[in-house]
């Protein structure tokens, strides 16, 4: 399944086809199997985020695994954006569990880095799979803030400058964050492309899962770790989904992106921003991922 969904990709790739055929052309392939959603394999693991912190290069990696069947595409954000589309529509990006199992494929999952930042996902996995395995990326929290600006720079539209963003944040998505809490139906634009800030206050985001889920259902990863030695991290992954120890060929990286450094004197505003609710996340986890050594 892995190796035919990869080769269908790289030639569409090698053939200059849009994102926007590619996408509707997953669409067509997602309704052709909704009549079968009830015998697909569901889902049992989840990397919920964070957003700019590798869980495109880890899943990527972790789906070579042989006993783990792809879906569709890796980031379905069905928790959070379209979950008015329905369980059959969910399940039908998956494998059908017969198939999956003759070829030795036990569980399969997702990567919607979206998820550890939404207040009403917790609710609907812990609804859909009450032991579900939940994977967390956690990056330095400047520089994720800086990469995902860079993301809306180049996507989104982004004109000001990082600081100028940064600076009014706050004002700028509070209504739409506010809003959000209160109703599942509102998503927000601002508050989904220009929470640079916000989505790197990781304890608040933590605890409404924790509330949902017990802590040995969870893993949580500093995200420079994977960077740096991903062979040292891949069998903490395997060893928490409780799947045999295994190794890639290499360890791909995905989603890279070059751009110029932030200004020291911003950089500095963000590491005083963030001390506070990094030393409290340190205090809550029991360990300190020492970010302020990266200043």
């Amino acid at each position: 399944m892995g190796d035919s969904l990869n080769l269908l990709r790289d030639k569409a790739r090698e053939a200059n086809v849009s994102v926007s055929v590619r996408a509707l052309a997953k669409e067509l392939l997602v309704a052709s199997r909704r009549p079968t959603a009830g015998m697909r394999l569901k889902p049992s693991f989840f990397l919920i985020g964070s957003m700019k912190a590798g869980t495109t290069s880890l899943f990527n990696n972790l789906i070579l695994h042989p006993m783990i069947a792809e879906p569709v595409s890796k980031e379905i954000r069905f928790f959070d954006f379209h979950y008015e589309r329905g369980r059959r529509w969910y399940l039908a990006h998956f494998p059908l569990e017969k198939t999956a199992k003759k070829q030795g494929e036990t569980l399969t999952g997702e990567a919607s880095p979206s998820y550890l930042f939404d207040p009403h996902t917790p609710r609907r996995i812990r609804r859909f799979e009450s032991q579900a395995k939940l994977v967390v990326l956690l990056r330095n929290p400047v520089d994720r803030a800086y990469s995902h600006y860079q993301h809306a720079v180049r996507y989104w539209g982004e004109t000001r400058s990082f600081e100028d963003a940064a600076k009014v944040e706050e004002e700028w998505i509070g209504e739409e964050q506010r809003r959000r809490m209160l109703d599942t139906r509102f998503m927000g634009v601002k508050r989904i492309h220009h929470s640079y800030l916000t989505r790197g206050r990781y304890l608040e985001q933590l605890k409404r899962w924790e509330k949902m889920f017990p802590r040995e259902q969870m893993l949580i990863l500093k995200a420079e770790d994977y960077f740096e030695r991903p062979e040292t991290v891949m069998p903490r992954v395997l060893d928490f989904l409780k799947l045999p120890k295994w190794e890639p060929d290499s360890f791909r990286r995905l989603n890279m992106a070059n751009y110029k450094q932030l200004e020291p004197g911003v950089r500095d505003w963000m590491y005083d921003y963030f001390a506070e609710s990094n030393q409290a996340l340190y205090s809550h986890l029991g360990t300190s991922f020492e970010w302020e050594a990266m200043r």
